[in-house]
């Protein structure tokens, strides 16, 4: 027990001690906090859901036709097959696999080389991906505005209909935060893109050394590397892009407070990340699953991923954040009103 306890204060104190790192700020608002949601932010997250479904929907489609490229990408080379793709890439017909067959009938492809082909081909797929992210970046900026400001109950520039009601004008809202904040959103997928196009190059050569039977050494190395940056990019990168709508700070400093909470709340951001992953998971399913998933995905998907992850980060500035930023500047006025009084002396 005693040893329990040694290790749970150790550990406490290095997560303090990277806490303390963080660079404080304060959100950046538009209205007046309403403080914490009374039911708390697991029922936050589905009222903003049930009484916003058709807005969400909307910054869905709009989010989607900045996904375009990447849809046509991915859409394109599942039709075509991995296979299919690697002959077009080499301009060439469905081979003969009669390689190394006998005197005279050395004709075609390989095995080996067809299948170094298919290798080719899932290479371009993920370089195309890593082109296309930036884009989706800008449609980000804006698809995190949206929900940003639902999380933290804020209004939208409304229009009144043909009964003098409120209408939010979402579409106008939308581009008004792609507007304000494309940059680092777009910056911020181009840099994650790199990291995608190198990670799934190290998963493909260890595929190829393990099909060829010629792994070596550097490619468990690799294999390792592309799973651990890849796993750590896409956790932080969750945390990182609601940050690019809620603080006015560097990107340097979001990207080191969105390091730190990935390490210090490893395991809640990786749960609740895979809670927000979920209409992604279901594409994998059977093809019953994978229509149902792709009409979810096309009304929601975006939007509820968007949402879960600025929702978590208005958690951990509720919970973190804000308290340690007003202890901060609640210190320095301390400081300042000391330093103002012996200065009067």
């Amino acid at each position: 027990m005693a040893d329990k306890k040694t290790n749970q204060e150790k550990k406490g104190r290095v997560q303090l001690k990277l806490l303390s790192k963080l660079t404080l700020a304060p959100e950046k608002r538009n209205e007046p906090s309403k403080g914490a949601y009374p039911a708390g932010r697991f029922k936050l997250c589905t009222d903003i859901i049930r009484s916003n479904l058709s807005n969400l929907s909307i910054i869905n489609i709009l989010t989607l036709i900045f996904a375009l490229p990447l849809l046509a990408a991915l859409i394109y080379f599942s039709m075509i097959g991995a296979e299919g793709f690697s002959y077009l890439l080499n301009n060439t017909d469905t081979p003969y696999l009669l390689s190394d067959f006998g005197i005279g009938l050395s004709h075609g492809s390989s095995l080996a080389d067809v299948k170094a082909g298919m290798l080719m081909s899932y290479r371009v797929l993920f370089l195309a991906i890593a082109v296309c992210l930036p884009i989706l970046g800008a449609g980000f900026a804006g698809l995190f505005y949206i929900v940003t400001k639902m999380v933290w109950g804020e209004g939208f520039i409304c229009k009144k209909d043909k009964y003098g009601n409120d209408v939010p004008r979402i579409v106008l809202e939308y581009f008004r935060g792609v507007k304000l904040y494309w940059k680092q959103p777009v910056l911020i997928m181009a840099v994650f893109g790199v990291v995608v196009a190198g990670a799934s190059n190290l998963i493909i050569n260890f595929i190829e050394g393990l099909w060829l039977q010629n792994l070596n050494a550097g490619d468990y190395i690799g294999l390792t590397a592309a799973l651990i940056v890849g796993l750590a990019s896409v956790l932080i990168l969750f945390n990182l892009l609601p940050m690019t709508v809620a603080y006015d700070l560097p990107l340097l400093a979001k990207l080191k407070n969105a390091t730190l909470i990935t390490i210090v709340f490893f395991v809640p951001t990786l749960l609740i990340m895979m809670i927000a992953c979920l209409p992604f998971v279901l594409l994998a399913g059977g093809p019953m699953l994978q229509m149902l998933a792709a009409l979810v995905f096309c009304m929601i998907g975006l939007s509820y991923f968007s949402l879960i992850s600025a929702n978590y980060l208005g958690y951990n500035s509720e919970k973190i954040l804000v308290p340690l930023y007003e202890a901060t500047m609640q210190a320095e006025r301390k400081k300042s009103s000391k330093k103002g009084k012996k200065s009067k002396k």
